[in-house]
């Protein structure tokens, strides 16, 4: 019969004209999401091998369908994301990946691997890393005190030994606990050697009543008042 086919699911025929709407109720027979055509339900599998409309995931074999593929890429659980070029690749070659990109570099402090255009920010906020005040390069934080020893934005004080910031020293200097300041010439020197240092002053003189070094330019006024002397009222 010309007005009759026959369904080659279910082997039922059918009126040709509403034979459409029968391969959509059969129920022996699907409809690809694929290819949007109709193939027998148990053969769905197998037809997904094939279809074309259809694509396999590089990373984990799951077949998808292919508008989906790269939403699927982006969650694929055996894949990841290099956080320098943003690719996302094979999981389990993730590392020898972020080795050779040259969008990535790896903090020589905590090993992890950035994004080369982000770097600074990353060793500004690294926990294994600090900026040496000095120099202002940024070194292990467990390495700080190593490196201030040779660092050159830093100065050893000549009395104390301790290493200051360049910059800094001269105040340091003025309050030093082993430094002390010549009454005289008003520089600074090692405590332990005052004594030595006003002997020799051409700034400093000595009071031979009270014994006391006084400033050259302030000698009488020290006369007058020094506890141990007093100026005879007839000469």
């Amino acid at each position: 019969c010309a007005a009759c086919v026959q369904c080659s699911f279910c082997q039922v025929f059918q009126w040709k004209a509403c034979f459409q709407q029968h391969l959509d109720e059969c129920p022996q027979a699907c409809q690809c999401p694929g290819c949007l055509q109709h193939v027998a339900k148990d053969g769905l599998t197998a037809h997904k091998s094939t279809c074309r409309g259809f694509i396999t995931c590089r990373f984990c074999g799951i077949t998808v369908l292919t508008g989906e593929i790269a939403a699927h890429v982006a969650i694929c659980p055996k894949a990841a994301t290099c956080v320098g070029c943003h690719k996302r690749l094979a999981a389990d070659g993730l590392v020898a990946h972020r080795m050779a990109c040259a969008a990535c570099v790896q903090c020589s402090f905590c090993h992890v691997f950035n994004r080369k255009a982000c770097f600074q920010r990353h060793l500004d906020e690294c926990p294994q890393a600090c900026k040496c005040p000095g120099c202002l390069q940024h070194v292990a934080k467990d390495g700080l005190l190593a490196h201030k020893s040779t660092c050159r934005g830093f100065t050893a004080c000549r009395f104390c030994d301790l290493r200051v910031l360049s910059a800094e020293l001269a105040a340091h200097v003025a309050i030093c606990p082993k430094a002390a300041t010549c009454v005289g010439c008003q520089k600074r020197v090692a405590a332990d050697g005052l004594v030595t240092h006003r002997m020799e002053c051409t700034a400093c003189v000595q009071c031979s009543f009270c014994q006391g070094f006084q400033w050259e330019a302030c000698f009488q006024q020290h006369l007058d008042e020094c506890p141990q002397a007093c100026k005879c009222p007839g000469c």
